[in-house]
């Protein structure tokens, strides 16, 4: 009921400044997205997606800015590597680790679920309730920034959000969305003005540092506690331990596994439709503002999955697989798309057109709306596909 409180309180705050940039799924990927295919993006819904856009004739540039805004900001789609995570290697270093190497987003949601009460947390080690182990005081090098009120709101609802999604997937999908946007705000917001007073520079020691967990302060949300005759105290904790502190360097430990689990059960139970579309793009920005904020704007890259970068090429150039054929020639390129992925690499046009050619896979060009025969000579498949 915190997180939910202190979310609301984000939004309301933030939405004056701050922008959410997913609406709707394009028209004409959300009837495909329906079916059996869905957001996720594996190799098999990325070729259902390239078939789907391409029979539809919408023209190469519009079948690619279709296929893009579905997979762009996609969990599965889109990659983060942070070149040196010197500072998040500090209190998690397996994560700091992976996270040096290209990861799809959703394997590294739950380092930036983890790292959001971090960021920016300097208003409440002194002011707020936090300690270290010893039980003393936190101490900050000065000289010390203070916080705007937008900006603490922004932090408090960062701590909200580890709680709620390490308690895991309980509540309807309208209350996940909300923690969502919040989630991303509050990520835009201290990436905005929170960089400048970095944890990690101002307070020492900090992996003995103890964070409280969240404490309601809605005065309605307080009364609904106390009328069913339980004391606040009592109903305060975080959900892995039900006890009121929470240890820095325990962060990952305990938090990083849920908060993935958390992403990946609502993408899945909303795999088909615009629930799943906008939790995976607000996740995903999200995920990349607080990677920004802890290590630095310029150690921050991305890329895309081979899937997503075939589908992007085939559409763009106009190729699809052609219908009338074996149902193993489909299997049989989602089979060399995903060995691209599993190799961190992606095939070229020449590459694709090559295996097609090689295994007798049919391609169709819906731009001159003919066939392109894997029996002619790759050369003139070539120049088919690239004269219409």
């Amino acid at each position: 009921m915190t997180s939910i409180d202190d979310a609301q309180d984000a939004l309301a705050t933030l939405a004056y400044i701050g922008r959410i940039v997913v609406t709707a799924a394009p028209r004409a990927i959300a009837k495909v997205l329906t079916g059996p295919f869905g957001w996720l993006a594996t190799a098999a819904e990325c070729l259902n997606l390239i078939q789907h856009l391409g029979y539809q004739k919408l023209g190469p540039k519009k079948a690619k800015r279709t296929k893009d805004a579905a997979t762009k900001d996609n969990p599965k789609s889109k990659k983060y590597k942070l070149i040196q995570a010197m500072k998040t290697k500090k209190i998690m270093p397996t994560q700091g680790r992976l996270v040096e190497a290209l990861q799809v987003s959703d394997n590294i949601f739950g380092v930036g679920i983890c790292l959001g009460p971090i960021v920016g947390f300097l208003i409440e080690s002194v002011t707020g309730p936090m300690r270290r182990i010893t039980g003393a005081p936190v101490k900050v090098k000065l000289p010390w920034e203070s916080m705007s009120d937008i900006t603490a709101t922004a932090q408090k609802a960062t701590k909200s959000q580890l709680a709620y999604v390490g308690a895991g997937l309980q509540t309807d999908p309208d209350e996940v969305i909300l923690m969502a946007m919040a989630n991303y705000l509050t990520a835009q917001e201290l990436l905005t003005n929170a960089s400048s007073m970095n944890a990690f520079d101002n307070i020492e020691d900090l992996d003995t540092v103890e964070l409280s967990a969240p404490v309601p302060d809605n005065i309605l949300t307080r009364e609904i506690i106390e009328e069913e005759g339980l004391r606040i105290e009592d109903v305060v904790g975080w959900p892995h331990s039900g006890g009121n502190w929470l240890q820095v360097d325990h962060l990952a430990s305990e938090y990083d596994s849920p908060a993935k689990d958390f992403q990946r059960d609502f993408m899945a139970q909303h795999n088909n439709d615009w629930y799943g579309y906008a939790y995976g793009a607000l996740t995903t920005q999200a995920t990349g503002h607080t990677l920004t904020t802890v290590e630095g704007p310029d150690n921050l890259s991305y890329d895309y999955t081979a899937q997503s970068k075939v589908a992007h090429i085939m559409l763009d150039n106009g190729i699809v697989l052609a219908k009338d054929q074996p149902e193993a020639n489909f299997q049989r390129f989602v089979d060399f798309i995903e060995e691209f992925e599993r190799n961190q690499d992606s095939p070229s046009l020449r590459e694709i057109l090559s295996f097609c050619h090689s295994t007798d896979i049919a391609l169709y060009n819906f731009l001159s709306n003919q066939p392109i025969s894997p029996a002619q000579p790759f050369v003139d498949s070539w120049k088919r596909v690239l004269e219409p």
